[in-house]
């Protein structure tokens, strides 16, 4: 039996393919190789039952890639991260030409890579930020109690 998270797991093993393989990957391209791989017959109200798989894949395919952006070091289980380096991933997700996508490291121009270092020193500042807050919260409410 078929199931969400059977689509999650062919959704995710697309996604690995295309990176291991130095492709960028484009979420409507994971959605029309998953819906390829799974052709309907020909039959009555075909088309309302081609509408809702296209709706559900493509739901799949974008919680999966948030996973992949969010949690890359664990979703991929070690895969993303590139050999040798603890955070580098081997691909990143980011804007091109309107879509968003994920692009190898490899294949990344300089400029994209060095807009990728402004926003991970942009989020450590405000992580940095965020524990401060947190620190002295912590000193506030002990000093209350």
């Amino acid at each position: 039996m078929y199931t969400p998270a059977a689509l999650h797991t062919e959704i995710e093993d697309i996604f690995r393919h295309r990176i291991d393989a130095g492709e960028i990957v484009r979420a409507e391209w994971i959605t029309q190789e998953v819906l390829k791989a799974h052709p309907l017959p020909n039959f009555p109200d075909a088309e309302f039952n081609e509408c809702c798989r296209r709706l559900a894949v493509s739901d799949a395919v974008r919680k999966v890639n948030r996973r992949f952006k969010e949690e890359p070091e664990t979703v991929a289980q070690g895969e993303l991260p590139l050999p040798g380096y603890t955070y580098l991933q081997r691909a990143y997700s980011m804007e091109r030409d309107g879509d968003i996508v994920w692009v190898p490291l490899t294949l990344m121009t300089g400029a994209e890579r060095r807009a990728k270092v402004t926003l991970y020193r942009q989020m450590a500042i405000g992580c940095h930020g965020h524990a401060n807050e947190l620190e002295r919260y912590d000193e506030q409410t002990e000093a209350a109690d």
